[in-house]
């Protein structure tokens, strides 16, 4: 695949991706040619390969797809489909050499938004007014998609923030209370909201002022007014309550409606308005989303605590209902602050309880310290004060299904300690932060692999293992790397850990896989060479998925014998005998080799030989550490005999000294691997270029 270079942006136009599937890269640079003279800033992506296609489709942000119609076994269909399957809304060109009606129908048919040739001037200003056509279409459904997904995201706040508030809400349809909250129902003295809806609101207003409400809910579906309020004595399970109703006109899946809403502002006279009942329900669900299994379980999530410093002495300068507006108010900004996967719940007079999930738990903590920066630069209002306030936030992170009481203990403890120490800080509390820290390091580096995985951000690098007897045949290791969000570069032992216990080895075994085969295809073919790839135990424990999907990749590539060879440790080998054994014979029909790796220090390394056949065994490193005793080297010794019997080829790794290395050949061995021998270098193993 090659990219042409992105047309300057001089007119501070932005620029249009197209991404071009063809056989012929002229194909690409002919659209692309044509596009910009007439003036649109286009950056086109050219690729023959529908593998590479579907990677490209789904790491860059392409505007608009091509695809030469007459592309061999029918690829546009597969074009199509994977468009489909990614962007269902991505507009799909097919091209072809010339028109007819026949083929446009065929090209409709099979789901491309037009046909269109290129191969004169007239063509291509065709293609021209149809890009920009599909292009203003593509735009508006993705803003039409966005807004979709804000209006969900809306809805979904507002429900929850409707459910959760002391404010009494209804809403009402020509007089009908079509939906009402929690706390309008306890403001009445039911249980329940469901047993308020579909019933006529008037049934619940004082008869004498009956009148009077029909007359200001009239006004309003009139148009009269779009606000108000009004006073009114509502009826309900234990007597009459009078309160002041605030009323607004709305609208519900179109539909006009009357939002009613009486602040839970203590102004309510008569019988209990809301119940404490209402309260502790808040807390109550904080609770169990704390102890309720993720659904999630790879993504970082943690409670938090968010107290207002020095709320009590809020309340005392400025009176109890001023402060309970501003509460309200600091409870509805963080709110919105919130993700499509976070909650949060009313936890006490001063304090918001919330539920937070991100891909790490540094993003958590960055999200809580960004609410105490904002919050402390922020000033409140209410009708008659204005008060400036803090904020401090305590986080406990979750591992799963916690019990919610120790969690919740150590949240009051942890914020209202750090708050009464001057606060306007973010606070980590847990059972155990040592290891926690640890936990969350594994869950970070987890979500890296997966980022790394996802954007193609792995890398391979190869050491030589050189041959002690003359042999031409080139051997390389392979090893895997890792560049984070920052471009760092991670080696194995750094990230892979955390990859196993994310059960997403399997990934990445298959990823070095591919970039090795990648790599074996385009030497010369007068070139032998061997690759050593590492084989997880996760990789080992689904082999027959593994060799079908070998098939697969291989297609009609034919390897050499021993061109490619697995690596397994001699551990993994011990407890999986008869499963190796049977995927050894499987790989040979494939010309795949295996080699057990850090062998030797089992205490029936020798009795492996007899029942797996392998190709190469590879010496764990402390043979070379504890070279100089005597032991060791008989051992050695002995070992190398075993495997020569056998007609098994040795490798011995670590070695750093010329001197050892004189023993090694001496012994037997045949091949070295080590910093003496050369240090691994990154292989470039990318569509456009490989070395090895």
């Amino acid at each position: 695949m090659s990219e042409t270079p992105a047309l300057a942006k001089a007119t501070g136009e932005t620029s249009t991706t197209l991404l071009i599937v063809s056989t012929r890269e002229g194909v690409a640079g002919r659209v692309e040619s044509s596009m910009r003279n007439a003036g649109h800033p286009v950056h086109a992506i050219w690729t023959s390969d529908l593998q590479e296609f579907e990677k490209t489709l789904r790491r860059t942000p392409a505007d608009l797809v091509m695809c030469e119609k007459d592309m061999p076994r029918a690829a546009h269909t597969s074009v199509i489909a994977i468009c489909k399957q990614i962007y269902p809304d991505m507009p799909v060109i097919l091209l072809a050499s010339e028109l007819s009606v026949p083929n446009t129908l065929a090209a409709l048919t099979a789901g491309a938004a037009d046909l269109c040739a290129h191969d004169d001037a007239a063509a291509l200003r065709h293609l021209e007014l149809v890009v920009n056509r599909e292009l203003g279409k593509f735009k508006n459904l993705r803003s039409l998609r966005h807004m979709q997904k804000r209006f969900v995201d809306f809805q979904a706040r507002h429900q929850h923030i409707s459910a959760t508030t002391s404010d009494a809400m209804a809403s009402l349809q020509e007089g009908i209370l079509a939906n009402v909250n929690l706390a309008f129902a306890h403001l009445l003295h039911y249980d329940s909201p469901h047993e308020l809806v579909e019933q006529p609101l008037i049934d619940f207003i004082a008869v004498d002022q009956r009148a009077r409400v029909k007359e200001k809910l009239r006004d309003l579906s009139n148009g009269k007014h779009s606000t108000g309020s009004l006073e009114l004595d509502f009826i309900g399970r234990r007597g009459k309550v009078s309160a002041t109703a605030k009323l607004f006109i709305g609208n519900d899946n179109g539909q006009s409606v009357i939002e009613l809403l009486v602040p839970g502002d203590g102004s309510v006279k008569g019988a209990l308005a809301v119940p404490p009942a209402a309260g502790r329900s808040s807390r109550t669900r904080f609770a169990e989303v704390i102890q309720a299994k993720p659904d999630n379980e790879r993504a970082a999530r943690s409670a938090m605590l968010a107290h207002i410093d020095g709320f009590d002495a809020l309340e005392r300068r400025i009176g109890y209902v001023q402060a309970l507006e501003i509460k309200m108010e600091i409870a509805r900004r963080l709110h919105t602050c919130l993700g499509p996967h976070d909650q949060s719940f009313a936890f006490s007079a001063g304090e918001e309880s919330l539920l937070v999930q991100r891909d790490s738990y540094r993003e958590i903590e960055q999200f809580a310290e960004a609410m105490v920066k904002q919050f402390s630069a922020q000033l409140f209002q209410t009708d008659r004060h204005e008060a400036h306030v803090t904020l401090t936030i305590a986080i406990h992170p979750l591992a799963g299904a916690d019990a919610p009481d120790p969690v919740i203990a150590k949240l009051v403890d942890g914020v209202r300690q750090a708050s009464a120490k001057g606060g306007d800080r973010v606070v980590i509390v847990s059972a155990n932060p040592q290891g926690q820290q640890a936990e969350q390091d594994m869950v970070q580096r987890a979500a890296m692999v997966r980022r790394a995985l996802e954007f193609n951000r792995l890398k391979v690098a190869y050491q030589s293992i050189a041959s002690l007897e003359g042999d031409e045949r080139r051997l390389f290791e392979l090893m895997v790397r890792m560049v984070d969000d920052a471009g760092k570069e991670w080696q194995a032992a750094e990230f892979l850990p955390a990859a196993v216990q994310a059960k997403l080895m399997k990934l990445v075994d298959r990823w070095v896989i591919k970039r090795t085969l990648l790599a074996i295809t385009r030497r010369a073919a007068d070139e032998a060479a061997t690759f050593f790839v590492k084989l997880s135990e996760d990789s080992l424990t689904q082999a027959d998925a593994l060799v079908e999907w070998l098939k697969t990749e291989l297609g009609s590539i034919t390897l050499r014998n021993d061109e490619l060879v697995f690596q397994i440790q001699e551990v993994i080998v011990q407890d999986h005998v008869g499963k190796i054994a049977a995927l050894s014979a499987r790989l040979r029909e494939m010309n795949i080799g295996l080699t057990i790796d850090h062998f030797g220090i089992g205490s029936s390394s020798a009795q492996l030989l007899e029942k797996i056949p392998v190709t190469f065994v590879k010496f764990h490193a402390s043979f070379i550490q504890g070279f100089a005793e005597p032991n060791v080297q008989k051992r050695l010794t002995e070992l190398v005999e075993a495997s020569r019997q056998r007609s098994i080829k040795t490798i011995v790794s670590h070695v750093e000294d010329a001197h050892v290395m004189a023993r090694l050949w001496q012994i037997g061995v045949n091949y070295i691997q080590g910093f003496h021998v050369q240090e691994p270098e990154v292989l470039q193993v990318s569509s456009e270029q490989v070395r090895a």
